[in-house]
């Protein structure tokens, strides 16, 4: 679970690099007609965009940690 809160407290370190490659691959594979390559790696980069805009929405590393921890929690909370 530590591996996991620290990905979310440094989303921006990570999606952002891999979100402008994902859209350029995506672009460049897509111009080469792979298209499920391309669809693959647009993909990835729509969702380190929403991770970004998750990071921002809850108000910055703690509180995206925060927000994550108490979904968990309410989660096994309703699963038991």
């Amino acid at each position: 679970m530590d591996f996991t809160f620290f990905l979310v407290k440094y989303i921006p370190f990570w999606c952002v690099p891999c979100s402008l490659i994902g859209f350029q691959f995506g672009y460049l594979y897509k111009l080469k007609g792979l298209n499920l390559v391309a669809l693959l790696f647009f993909g990835t980069a729509i969702l380190c965009s929403i991770l970004i805009v998750y990071y921002f929405w809850t108000g910055g590393p703690v509180k995206a940690v925060e927000a994550l921890d108490y979904f968990i929690k309410d989660a096994s909370r309703y699963l038991r």
